[in-house]
């Protein structure tokens, strides 16, 4: 039934998408001549006399990519059975086309270029088991260190990998998670220690330190008007801690097991936290409401996020499987199988 309902909310959706793909290539001033939606339905392909084949996002018509496909009018498009995108043109060609993002690899930060496979020459003591990115993309941290020994935070620069700072005793454990604020100006993180600990980034020095966890603390979000923080524990609960003052705000508890991952919900004051309890949960952090649950994981959850519009979340665990809600109505929209073994 939910592939039903999939497929025929998709198919309501078409003469909408297929109005997108038309705006846009009337944009060009020249007609579009081919159209076809991808075997899962999840993206809508168009090619016309501009050479140029666009793919549109099928559920709310965002474009996906563009790209110069042949020398002549795109005349047809189809999908194989392996999901390639398959084009013919009145440059006489055919061509093959993999739409799947490409990875490439970068590089790496740790041991040295010249012996990236050292790891006793590392710049980080033990496992890596944070990390976020500063809003400007210049800045990573990452967080880890040796369990029951120490807590490790450094913030490196992306561009050319070298470590910017270093902060050798944040935590008296194993940092667990961290988050730059939203201004960039700032870095939240928590650890098996149990605090939740707000550092400035430009000198290094501790601005706030949160107690009231009775267990590891496993992941920290940021409001987005920076001053207000939610941090989730292995004790089962989420906490609501406001920055200026350095008060508790609120206890959201109910969650089966470990919490195990929050973030809030765009601008809102809302947040969603996973759960080893198999579950997504909404809550309000100004009353502690809990408006709605996204179910349907089989398994301990480890992780949950929520995209930038703040519309849709996707979350993961043990049993291999990604989920993605809308958050408007708790719908399970999307399930993603891993792939078979080979």
């Amino acid at each position: 039934k939910e592939s039903f309902d999939k497929s025929a909310a998709i198919a309501d959706s078409i003469p909408a998408q297929l109005a997108a793909a038309e705006a846009e290539a009337a944009k060009q001033a020249l007609p579009v001549r081919a159209l076809a939606f991808s075997p899962n339905n999840l993206l809508l392909v168009a090619g016309g006399d501009d050479a140029v084949i666009r793919a549109y996002r099928a559920d709310d018509g965002a474009a996906f990519e563009t790209f110069a496909a042949h020398q002549g009018a795109v005349s047809s498009l189809g999908f194989a059975a392996d999901g390639a995108l398959i084009s013919t043109s009145a440059d006489a060609t055919a061509r093959s086309w993999d739409l799947d993002p490409v990875w490439v690899y970068a590089g790496q930060i740790g041991p040295p270029s010249d012996q990236p496979t050292n790891l006793e020459a590392s710049a980080i003591a033990d496992r890596v088991l944070a990390l976020s990115f500063s809003p400007d993309g210049q800045l990573l941290a990452t967080g880890g260190g040796q369990p029951s020994r120490a807590g490790e935070v450094k913030i490196w620069n992306v561009a050319n990998r070298s470590l910017v700072r270093e902060l050798p005793e944040a935590h008296s454990d194993t940092v667990l998670g961290l988050k730059f604020s939203p201004d960039g100006t700032q870095l939240a993180t928590c650890g098996s220690d149990k605090f939740v600990r707000v550092f400035d980034i430009a000198s290094g020095a501790l601005i706030r330190s949160f107690e009231g966890h009775t267990h590891h603390v496993l992941g920290v979000a940021w409001r987005a008007d920076g001053k207000v923080l939610a941090s989730s524990g292995a004790d089962g609960v989420v906490k609501v801690w406001n920055l200026e003052t350095g008060e508790q705000q609120r206890t959201i508890a109910g969650f089966g097991k470990e919490v195990t991952s929050v973030n809030f919900i765009g601008t809102s004051p809302m947040t969603l936290a996973s759960s080893g309890d198999k579950t997504v949960r909404q809550h309000n952090t100004n009353d502690g409401a809990n408006p709605l649950n996204f179910g349907g994981a089989t398994d301990f959850l480890y992780s949950a996020c929520v995209t930038a519009d703040g519309q849709r979340v996707v979350a993961g665990g043990q049993d291999s499987v990604l989920r993605v809600w809308t958050v408007a109505d708790g719908k399970q929209i999307l399930a993603l199988e891993p792939p078979a073994a080979k």
